[in-house]
């Protein structure tokens, strides 16, 4: 049985626990090197974590704003520590002692994840959904920057600015101290947020490797359409909520955006039906070609028409901006199910699909509406 998200990062914290131990009682080239694996370990899974599993928190949690923003704030201080540690070298004598402190904050923030997150994400999430957020997790640490780095604690910074310092962290790791700090890397375009178009582009590329996986791997569909469904639905909405008003109306599209919409809504129609849809049927797989293909047109037409529009109507502080906008949509639609729109968002899929909508009308009436929209 795969694993699911609670067990990979409990594993994690174990891992943490160990390393404490091991930096505290080795000496000399040994402490040095069992340092670095605890940086890197460190590192990578906060990142991870922020990433994934924080914004879903927020989303169960009973008060799961304030439990999560605590967590941050911990796990700030604990990047600054950890720094401050990497700065001055093992062979300092204030290593042990600030070493210990470390230890006791970051053991005392992994009990209280342990305690206020985990266990909640097992009362609410499937165990299908758990084991695809571990792959979510995995994935994450791929592009996970291997040191830390302050003050890029939510979803958002990290994941404009992960694969970034991420290259600059293996670049660093490579060359060992040529590079003597990585603060600098910090104040450039990774933290404004990226340009909307790249940003969305990458996500196309993500879901057309979902889409490659599926078909190549049937004994992975139970665990990749949860993600499937969870990067494309919260991409969707996103774009409908941030990107496409600003380019019906500044980028002076709106016929492309309401041929865009209705593809939106057809795509959607498909992928709420292949979540129901057994994976073991013969009709997943008609479904699924059938959601393929039209992701894939809407893909096409959006990268040939909508996004050079945008490139060429907007600036690039208007995209960069646009860029924060829509990851910032995208974090709060996670764990949104397709087919399941709110009735705000519905109105907003009507406005983009140049519908005139009354403000009285129910989510039924919205609903039906945007069905005969469908393109």
């Amino acid at each position: 049985m795969s694993e699911d998200v609670v067990e990979l990062l409990l594993d994690q914290h174990m891992q943490i626990r160990d390393l404490f131990s091991e930096v505290e009682q080795a000496t000399g080239k040994d402490r040095h090197e069992a340092f670095g694996r605890l940086v890197r370990l460190l590192a990578v899974h906060e990142t991870a974590e922020e990433q994934v599993v924080h914004p879903l928190a927020r989303r169960v949690l009973d008060g799961g704003d304030g439990v999560v923003d605590e967590r941050l704030h911990e796990e700030h201080e604990a990047k600054q520590m950890l720094s401050k540690l990497e700065e001055i070298g093992p062979d300092h004598d204030d290593f042990p002692e600030m070493l210990r402190q470390l230890r006791d904050s970051v053991l005392l923030h992994a009990h209280r994840e342990e305690h206020y997150e985990f266990r909640y994400l097992r009362e609410h999430y499937e165990p299908a959904r758990l084991q695809a957020l571990a792959m979510a997790v995995r994935t994450a640490e791929k592009t996970a920057p291997t040191h830390p780095h302050p003050g890029v604690e939510t979803m958002t910074e990290n994941l404009v600015a992960g694969p970034v310092l991420s290259l600059f962290d293996r670049v660093k790791d490579a060359v060992s101290k040529a590079m003597s700090s990585s603060d600098s890397n910090q104040t450039g375009p990774a933290n404004e947020g990226g340009d909307v178009v790249d940003l969305i582009m990458v996500d196309h590329r993500e879901v057309e490797r979902l889409f490659d996986e599926l078909k190549s791997h049937p004994e992975k569909r139970p665990l990749l359409v949860p993600v499937l469904a969870m990067v494309l639905t919260a991409h969707s909405r996103a774009e409908e909520a941030e990107v496409y008003p600003v380019a019906r109306e500044k980028a002076e599209q709106p016929e492309e955006i309401a041929h865009s919409q209705r593809e939106h809504l057809e795509a959607e129609r498909l992928l709420a039906q292949l979540t129901r849809t057994s994976t073991q049927s013969k009709k997943f797989d008609q479904v699924l070609d059938k959601l393929i293909d039209s992701v894939t047109h809407h893909v096409q037409e959006e990268e040939s028409t909508v996004l050079p529009g945008m490139r060429e109507q907007l600036s690039h502080a208007a995209r960069m901006k646009l860029g924060r906008a829509f990851l910032r949509s995208r974090r709060e639609h996670l764990g949104e199910e397709p087919g399941e729109a709110r009735k705000e968002h519905l109105v907003t899929q009507a406005h983009n699909a140049g519908l005139d909508v009354r403000s009285s009308a129910s989510k039924d009436e919205l609903t039906k509406l945007l069905a005969r929209k469908r393109g």
